[in-house]
Formats: C-alpha cells, structure tokens, sequence
C-alpha cells in the first residue's frame, strides 16, 4: 500500500536511486527543493565554475560522498519536522554495470510505483530536474515527458485545494514548485533517453503503439463523422511522411 515513488540521482560520482512508500503531491517537489537548497548554500560553484567542498557536483567522494549527502538532505525536513523515509533500491535496479568509462545504468521503469518518479542531474551546475508519470496500459497524454514541477502537481492539485485533505499546505507547496522552477533546469526527452536509454527504450515503442492504433482507428472515425470514404493508403503515406 502507498503512495509509491522513486527518485533517480545522476551524479559525477554514479547514479543512485531510491524508493519512498509515502510520496506525492508536495512531497517529493519539497524533497527536490531540500536538495536544491543545499546546493545553493552550500556547494555553489565560484565565478571561475568550481564547486565548493560540498558541491553535489563534486566527483570526488573524499570531498563529499554525493550519494549519502542526496539521501541525508531528502530524508529529514527540519522546517517541516517530518523524516521522509527514502530508501536506496539502486542495486535492484541497475540494468548495466559501471564501467571505467560509463556510470551504471539504471531502470527508471523498474521500481513499484504509481505517483511518479523524480530525476536529479547533479553533474553541473545548475542542476537539472524532471518529474515522470509511468506510461501504463492507456498511456495519459503526460506519461513518460519531462514535467516540471508545476506539471507534476497538476495532478494533485484538488487534494490541496479548499476542502481537499491536504488543504492546509496548499501555499507551501506553490512555494516549492516556485523555488524549484527558479533555481534548477528542466531535463529534455534526449537528455533522458541518453540517462536511461534500456528504459526510454521502450516507452518510445510504446508511444509509437499507441500512435499506430490511434491512426488505424482514425479513417473509421473520420468515415463516421463525415460520411466520407477514405483512402487508407494514401492516407498511411501522409502519416508516415509527416512522422
């Protein structure tokens, strides 16, 4: 039972991942903006780019071990006085060893989830970010994109509006979508494809499914508007051309 969430950190040190039972809505926005706060106070770059000894852009772990530090900032909300219960699952989910040359891959689509995962890219500063829905059977027109923070809550937005059970932390969590959107990057679908590439793998498989089954029911549709025979041929040309 839960809430189910997982967050990914990429980092100049490996990629590490975590499982959350209990996360959602403001809930992992405000996890993000812990860790965005730390990196502004305490580890941002000087004017020449270097980070300080306690940048999580660091590669070098006798500085600071970026893994431990991501998970310590996540789990305790001191203003909040709550302790968010993050867990690290990235051996269960590393599809690819790490190389000399490459950092192990990890499987975004692998952990038990229903609200989401979280993606932070901590290898240069400003960091980058993105939330992710999971692309389930009928894939919803958010599913597997980049969302931002704001996107991500959308979802969640009746649970904190007036009389939801979470109305009381409506303005906290604008405050944290707004922090967050200021002060990290949205990662693009490419960057994530090059992060993931086993998992976005088969979510663009599965987009191109959906796309297919969407055109072979459209010239019945357009026929039972229109009344009007089309010629699929021509019109799977046009389609592909224009893909």
């Amino acid at each position: 039972m839960g809430q189910r969430h997982q967050i990914f950190s990429i980092t100049n040190q490996g990629s590490y991942a975590w499982h959350n039972q209990w996360c959602y809505g403001r809930m992992p926005i405000r996890q993000l903006e812990l860790v965005l706060k730390y990196e502004e106070n305490n580890g941002r770059p000087d004017k020449d780019g270097w980070g300080g000894y306690g940048s999580l852009t660091n590669s070098h772990s006798d500085m600071i071990n970026v893994q431990r530090a991501i998970e310590l900032i996540m789990n305790v909300d001191v203003d909040f006085g709550s302790i968010h219960n993050n867990y690290d699952i990235t051996e269960e989910l590393t599809v690819k060893p790490a190389t000399e040359k490459k950092p192990a891959e990890l499987d975004c689509l692998g952990g038990d989830n229903n609200d989401g995962i979280t993606i932070i890219d901590t290898r240069k500063y400003p960091l980058k970010y993105a939330f992710l829905f999971f692309p389930w059977d009928e894939m919803a027109e958010d599913d597997m994109r980049p969302l931002t923070a704001s996107q991500y809550f959308k979802r969640y937005e009746e649970d904190y509006a007036e009389g939801g059970g979470h109305s009381g932390l409506l303005e906290d969590a604008r405050a944290s979508i707004e922090y967050v959107e200021q002060h990290a990057k949205l990662l693009t679908l490419n960057q994530l494809a090059n992060i993931f590439p086993t998992s976005m793998k088969s979510v663009m498989e599965e987009r191109r499914r959906i796309q297919q089954t969407k055109f072979e029911d459209l010239p019945t549709l357009i026929n039972e508007q229109i009344k009007y025979p089309v010629n699929k041929e021509l019109f799977q040309q046009r389609f592909n051309k224009a893909a």
